[in-house]
């Protein structure tokens, strides 16, 4: 009877001990990323607006994150079609991904809508359609489109992988709107 009764405590210590490290590890030593409450609006000549769109987030957690992907889904549903949702091109789109994000380092990038061809299409006003194909579109323009059920806002979403464990992790900002891009240019 002692033997069983040690190998029942043993087991039971052995997984508690075990889920306690598991939790620990993903719950406090895990990467997390904190988003910038606002976007910037500045002055950029490396494309044909002239306007740029920068936001920035930080590695608040313990751990660094690796290979983050980064997409930013902008909402928008004009009077009569469904809601749509258009993934706009960022900075990090060239490389594909951010190699490394190191805790406490902040990063910015920057929201390339010029580079988004989807205004193109025929449900969007001719002003709209011409300035995305000579790549002069801004946030600003898409953010004040005519014809809309519902005011347009974007949030940014970034996969990256925990360096220790290995494993992906999902983050994701709050919810932009007109009123949380800043700045002059």
């Amino acid at each position: 009877m002692c033997v069983l009764e040690a190998l029942v405590v043993g087991s039971l210590t052995g997984v508690g001990a075990s889920f306690f490290v598991w939790w620990l590890t993903f719950k406090y030593w895990s990467p997390e990323l904190k988003f910038g409450e606002k976007v910037i609006r500045e002055s950029a000549m490396n494309n044909k607006s002239k306007v740029g769109y920068r936001f920035y987030f930080r590695n608040i957690g313990r751990r660094n994150i690796i290979d983050i992907e980064v997409v930013v889904q902008l909402k928008l549903k004009l009077a009569g079609f469904r809601t749509k949702y258009v993934y706009l091109p960022t900075s990090s789109s060239e490389y594909k991904k951010v190699a490394i994000l190191k805790p406490g380092q902040e990063l910015s990038l920057e929201i390339l809508t010029h580079k988004c061809d989807y205004f193109q299409k025929s449900i969007f006003p001719l002003a709209i359609r011409g300035k995305s194909r000579r790549n002069e579109l801004t946030l600003d323009e898409i953010m004040q489109l005519p014809k809309l059920e519902e005011p347009v806002t974007f949030l940014i979403m970034m996969i990256g992988t925990d360096v220790f464990s290995g494993t992906r992790k999902f983050f994701k900002s709050n919810t932009y709107a007109k009123n949380d891009i800043i700045g002059s240019y």
